[in-house]
């Protein structure tokens, strides 16, 4: 299924930027990872011969998912107090198309409940957009949720989540509670690094960016994908001890 990203329903047309996500997501199709194969798709290219068209077909969708990551870097919303739609519906695309770009340490860490679950705690910025983003999607097979809290103490089954807020030191002691749990934390415009998440959206130039503190993700005993290192603002906390 083609996820359907912002379309608000009849009588009610979706701005034209809106438009040009919802073509930029139809354009590469659905999100389906089928192994941790996928994250490096030229480091875990196969030899020549191997016949195996269903790992050629896993590294052309990864892909595809980095292409369609770069192209989000090009787009530009004009931002509106608290967050254009459009710089929203970037944001939350961006979340579940990390998935395929991140090593969990096992199917238990990546799948806390069976599936994958994309949390949101604090702020909800995005409304709907997320659902209707990840609806329909997969990754390894198991369906994308999403949830929303308020506030959590520890990590209650989130595979990413999404700390966001007003107040810099409760997004801080979020970060916090989850410390070394296998969850991807991402954060939007923090300059605090203890408020940071693994990866922190910012607004560049009009265009929403991200850099990742790869250090933080040893701690949380993920591994991040040098493609998508790659595509960050910066990296930071590489030699970070766990």
């Amino acid at each position: 299924m083609v996820p359907r990203l912002l379309d608000r329903g009849p009588g009610t047309p979706c701005l034209a930027s809106c438009a040009a996500v919802r073509e930029l997501v139809q354009d590469r199709g659905p999100l389906v990872i089928s192994d941790n194969s996928t994250i490096d798709p030229v480091e875990n290219a196969s030899s020549p011969g191997d016949g195996d068209s269903a790992a050629m077909r896993r590294r052309s969708l990864a892909a595809l998912l980095l292409s369609a990551l770069a192209m989000l870097l090009a787009i530009a919303p004009s931002r509106a107090q608290g967050g254009s739609d459009l710089e929203n519906a970037v944001k939350a695309t961006y979340l579940y198309k990390f998935a395929p770009f991140i090593d969990w340490p096992d199917a238990t860490a990546e799948f806390p409940s069976g599936s994958f679950t994309i949390c949101l705690v604090g702020g909800q910025p995005f409304g709907d957009a997320l659902d209707r983003v990840v609806q329909g999607q997969t990754v390894s097979g198991r369906p994308i949720v999403v949830h929303r809290y308020s506030s959590v103490t520890g990590n209650p089954g989130c595979s990413i989540m999404f700390v966001t807020g007003p107040d810099p030191q409760f997004i801080a002691r979020t970060l916090a509670s989850v410390r070394g749990t296998p969850v991807l934390t991402v954060t939007d415009g923090q300059a605090d690094p203890s408020g940071s998440g693994i990866i922190n959206f910012e607004l560049q130039d009009n265009h929403v960016r991200f850099a990742i503190d790869d250090g933080a993700a040893v701690v949380n005993h993920l591994a991040i994908s040098s493609k998508l290192l790659g595509l960050a603002t910066r990296v930071t906390g590489r030699n970070r001890p766990q």
